[in-house]
């Protein structure tokens, strides 16, 4: 460690910082440049339990690439795979999300670029996740004739 970090370390301890707080300003970024956070809704396999997950994404022209730095076998993952949708709620809007795919690093760079992936590397994730987003979710119409009118 050189002299300047051992100095900034011993501000940060000193103004209450603490290390963890003083490393995360550091590390950000290195390993988080422009990573947004989201919230995914999504629906128990199983269950059929609503849950919400906090994720990190990418956004794209199409809908969102997530990381995902523990593999395809998070319950949340295996979740969105089987119900095929869940809703993100990014930036304010919530978007309904379908077609969820597995992806490698190499595929996961060409479409969010190379600095993008290039940051990822630091993460340890080998795969990603694509969701496409939609506006909302189509709703089925139903001729009135065909509806039944209780009595």
């Amino acid at each position: 460690m050189n002299r300047d970090v051992v100095r900034r370390v011993i501000v940060a301890l000193t103004l209450g910082l603490g290390v963890a707080a003083w490393l995360r300003t550091r590390r950000r970024g290195v390993t988080e440049p422009r990573a947004y956070a989201a919230v995914l809704h999504h629906v128990g396999r199983r269950s059929g339990t609503p849950y919400a997950t906090g994720l990190r994404v990418q956004e794209t022209a199409e809908g969102f690439v997530v990381p995902l730095p523990y593999g395809e076998s998070t319950d949340w993952c295996q979740n969105l795979r089987a119900a095929g949708t869940g809703r993100i709620e990014h930036k304010g809007e919530s978007l309904v999300v379908v077609d969820p795919q597995v992806i490698d690093l190499e595929t996961a760079a060409m479409v969010v670029g190379w600095n993008r992936s290039h940051a990822w590397r630091g993460t340890g994730a080998e795969q990603f996740l694509t969701l496409r987003k939609i506006a909302e979710m189509p709703t089925l119409v139903v001729p009135l004739e065909k509806v039944a009118v209780p009595a």
